[in-house]
């Protein structure tokens, strides 16, 4: 898979034993966009990450890449063409 896909995140809910995480969450990034995911502690932003990396399987909804679901796709497509930085763990203070 050479060429940019989007990203689309259709209707997703996870959670972890007794705490429901994510609720019912759309979001789509095209090719090209920088996207920010900002929240409070433990709102779901790394949790929609690893989802989006098909480390995670939602228990409804699916996410794309393209138009394949992340959770059919080997290794090797999902890492093409996108990164993940997450921030420190103290604020930043410019």
């Amino acid at each position: 898979m050479t060429e940019s896909v989007g990203i689309h995140v259709e209707k997703v809910h996870f959670g972890y034993p007794g705490r429901p995480v994510l609720r019912g969450v759309d979001l789509t990034v095209r090719p090209g966009e920088l996207t920010a995911l900002i929240g409070l502690n433990g709102c779901g932003k790394s949790t929609l990450l690893r989802l989006a990396a098909g480390l995670l399987r939602p228990h409804e909804g699916r996410v794309l890449l393209g138009a394949d679901d992340v959770a059919r796709l080997s290794g090797a497509p999902r890492r093409g063409g996108w990164r993940c930085c997450t921030s420190p763990p103290r604020p930043y203070r410019a």
